[in-house]
C-alpha cells in the first residue's frame, strides 16, 4: 500500500516542497535565533554497494543531541532487467565513451533525523534515520533486434519512471581532525517495497557555527 502511495504521489510537488523546505531551513539556521538550536552542519559521502552513489545534507543539532535536517541521495547501477547477452553498439560505444548503457537510477529527497552519541572530544556516533520519496528510473520491455553489423545495441528498451517512500538508516561515525571538519563513515540502507540500496560510505562534514 506505501509502495502504490508512493507510486502516485507528484513526484515533482514533492521535491519542490523540500527545496522550499531546504531554502527555508537555510534561512532559520542561519537566524540562530532560538537557542535550543546549535551547530549548523553540511555533509557529502560517497557509497559503494549494490549501487554507487553520493549523498548531500544539510542537519541542524539541537541541544548536542539530536539532530535534524534535509538530504538528497542519488544512486545508479546497471540494470538489473538487462539481458544476459546484451551487448551495446559500436555507435553506442564511440558516441558515448562506451558510458550510455542501461542503468536503474534512484534519486531520493528525505528528511533526516539522528541522534548523536559522543565517545571522545572528536568521535561521535550520528546514529541517523530519513524519511523520503524516491524516484526510480529504469529499463523494462527488453526487445531483441538481429543486428549481424553489430553498430546498434543489440536490443531496444523503454524507460519506467515511478516514485517510492523510502526508509534510510544511515550510522554515522563522525571524526573530527581539524575545528569544524569531519571525515565520516557510514553503513546505509535506502528500503522501499520495490527498491534497496546497501552501500558503504565515506565521506566530509563541514559544521558551519
Amino acid at each position: 500500500m506505501i509502495g502504490s502511495i508512493g507510486k502516485n504521489f507528484n513526484f515533482i510537488g514533492m521535491k519542490n516542497i523540500v527545496l522550499s523546505l531546504l531554502a527555508v531551513s537555510i534561512s532559520f539556521y542561519s537566524s540562530g535565533q532560538n537557542n535550543k538550536f546549535d551547530s549548523v552542519y553540511i555533509a557529502q559521502s560517497f557509497g559503494l554497494g549494490t549501487h554507487v552513489g553520493f549523498d548531500l545534507s544539510i542537519s541542524k543539532s539541537i541541544n548536542k543531541k539530536f539532530r535534524l535536517g534535509l538530504g538528497y541521495s542519488y544512486f545508479i547501477r546497471k540494470a538489473s532487467s538487462t539481458p544476459n547477452d546484451y551487448e551495446t553498439g559500436l555507435v553506442s560505444k564511440v558516441l558515448s565513451l562506451g558510458l550510455l548503457k542501461p542503468y536503474d537510477i534512484l534519486n531520493s529527497y528525505h528528511v533526516i533525523f539522528g541522534r548523536v552519541f559522543p565517545f571522545t572530544e572528536t568521535v561521535a556516533l550520528n546514529f541517523e534515520g530519513a524519511l523520503g520519496l524516491t524516484r526510480v528510473k529504469q529499463p523494462e520491455d527488453w526487445v531483441f533486434q538481429d543486428n549481424i553489423i553489430g553498430l546498434a545495441d543489440n536490443y531496444t528498451y523503454t524507460e519506467k519512471s515511478y516514485n517510492l517512500i523510502s526508509f534510510r538508516l544511515k550510522p554515522t561515525f563522525e571524526i573530527q581532525p581539524l575545528d569544524r571538519f569531519y571525515f565520516t563513515v557510514a553503513p546505509q540502507v535506502l528500503y522501499s517495497s520495490e527498491q534497496v540500496v546497501f552501500s558503504g560510505n565515506i565521506g566530509l562534514q563541514y559544521r558551519l557555527h
